[in-house]
């Protein structure tokens, strides 16, 4: 008798246990996933204040500028980061009415053309994101996040466009294609003194940053 109650007690405990596990996990699962949208949330409110702020600041008030929001990351795509740009008008539009040469493979020099790195607003770039990075490698790397697509944030995008860009059209409205990726990614890398080869027929940017640089 003492046998059964034993084994039935044992029995109950370990159904308890189950039943008990079967519910938890779940419960723990759900938790996780609150916690993970709570902290989204506050990301997200966090840039919504941060870019009002700016917005509503004297610096983009001030004169006709256009405020651009860019959320990169730097430490190798772990330290979430945001950078808020003004970039007057007249900047923008000069570059917009500006000839957009195209090029060929028996002229590979005109993509020079749109390395742009003496405009005040990309040392801005590079000097914020040099002082949030701690070698060479790092800097190379956030920079080209800066200039990645990213999903459901505020990013430079890819899009189709019909004619090449400068950087500062790029900045300004927010995205285009592959070309206008790397004129962007090559100005900054131009700007942070690292030597870079373009390959205009791939519009890929192939970083050389161990050596000083050397204008040629």
């Amino acid at each position: 008798m003492l046998r059964k109650v034993i084994i039935v007690s044992a029995c109950t405990f370990i159904i308890g246990l189950l039943i008990g596990l079967y519910v938890i996990n779940p419960y723990d699962s759900l938790v996780k996933q609150y916690n993970g949208l709570v902290s989204k949330y506050n990301e997200l409110t966090n840039d919504y204040n941060k870019l009002n702020a700016d917005l509503n600041s004297d610096s983009i008030s001030e004169g006709n500028c256009t405020a651009v929001t860019v959320i990169y990351y730097t430490n190798f795509t772990r330290d979430r980061r945001s950078l808020t740009l003004s970039i007057p008008y007249e900047e923008y539009d000069a570059y917009h009415k500006k000839y957009h040469p195209y090029w060929g493979e028996d002229n590979l020099t005109l993509p020079a053309e749109y390395i742009t790195c003496n405009e005040t607003v990309i040392n801005q770039i590079v000097t914020t994101v040099e002082n949030q990075t701690q070698s060479k490698e790092e800097l190379a790397n956030a920079l080209l996040d800066f200039v990645q697509n990213k999903e459901r944030t505020m990013s430079i995008r890819y899009y189709h466009t019909t004619e090449l860009k400068y950087p500062i059209e790029t900045l300004v409205e927010m995205g285009g294609d592959c070309a206008t990726h790397s004129f962007l990614y090559a100005t900054l890398m131009r700007a942070a003194g690292k030597l870079f080869f373009f390959f205009p027929t791939k519009n890929l940017v192939m970083v050389y940053i161990m050596w000083q640089l050397r204008y040629i």
